[in-house]
């Protein structure tokens, strides 16, 4: 039922072999030197729950390799070298795929058209990969069943206002160490319902208003606090923790953080109309609309 051939050195798929074993739940083939996974490699494994694949040199998941596995649940392909994933790299895994594990490879996009029919995913994990940039239709047609979504240590830098609409049951979010300079109520709406960890620790995100529905949700107890502190970085290259930032009305006569670029903030002084010299600890200070204001502060004696 068990099989582990992890931690040899094979250079190929021993598939001859394997084609007996149709009590099979579980083969381990991780820590070798495989590069490809030829076509109908686990042919008659039609008991297969578990696949572990990770740690090999694989460069490209192609058409159907997998299609034999109609009951498989998990299946780990990390720490390869894969920089292609075919539209039916996962055919035949439609209706029991949930946990699948790609992170720590070479892609520069999430492989969306790849992952469609998997209308059962529960976890998806592409983190330590190349990606850039999430497109809308990113988790179109397979989100609803998504609860964990791992992206940190990409390179990603911008997020679309409807790349999160059709994950109705997402709970975990981690975007950590990525490059994304502002993200907005707007884009992450969609999932604050049933979201209980959102982590966007480690960017160069900038101090502005956009960042008031983070300030309030990383002061509900009710929500899972990342590993680091998430940060926000003012005009003078300042860091501050998002969770104590201070706001403040438009209506005072405080300094305003302003910003008109996404890239990383340049030395600048702060403007707007004062009374006096702002003290170190007002320059802190967000100047955002008396609403906004109002609620962040109410969310957060609540």
């Amino acid at each position: 039922m068990r099989l582990n051939l992890g931690k040899n050195n094979l250079d190929d798929i021993p598939t001859d072999a394997f084609h007996p074993l149709v009590n099979l739940e579980v083969l381990d083939l991780h820590e070798n030197r495989i590069r490809h996974i030829p076509d109908n490699a686990f042919q008659g494994l039609t008991k297969l729950d578990m696949l572990k694949l990770e740690h090999n040199l694989i460069t490209t998941i192609q058409d159907n390799v997998f299609s034999d596995l109609s009951v498989l649940n998990s299946l780990n392909i990390e720490h390869n070298h894969i920089v292609n994933v075919s539209d039916r790299a996962f055919a035949g895994l439609e209706s029991n795929l949930e946990w699948l594990e790609m992170g720590n490879n070479r892609l520069d996009h999430i492989p969306s058209h790849a992952l469609r029919p998997l209308h059962n995913l529960r976890q998806l994990d592409l983190d330590a990969n190349k990606i850039t940039e999430l497109s809308e239709d990113a988790f179109k047609g397979y989100g609803d069943t998504i609860k964990y979504i791992l992206l940190d240590k990409n390179r990603i830098t911008h997020i679309p206002p409807l790349a999160f609409v059709d994950l109705h049951s997402l709970e975990w979010l981690k975007l950590s160490h990525n490059e994304i300079t502002t993200l907005t109520e707007d884009t992450v709406q969609p999932i604050l319902d049933t979201v209980t960890m959102i982590d966007v620790s480690k960017n160069p995100l900038i101090c502005n208003c956009d960042l008031l529905w983070l300030r309030r949700w990383v002061s509900n107890p009710n929500n899972k606090d990342p590993a680091e502190e998430m940060e926000c970085v003012t005009t003078d290259q300042k860091a501050h923790n998002i969770k104590n930032l201070p706001v403040a009305p438009l209506t005072q006569a405080t300094p305003q953080i302003t910003s008109t670029s996404r890239h990383k903030p340049s030395d600048q002084t702060y403007t707007g109309r004062t009374t006096k010299q702002p003290s170190p600890s007002s320059a802190a200070v967000l100047a955002c609309s008396p609403v906004l204001t109002a609620v962040a502060i109410a969310s957060t004696l609540l």
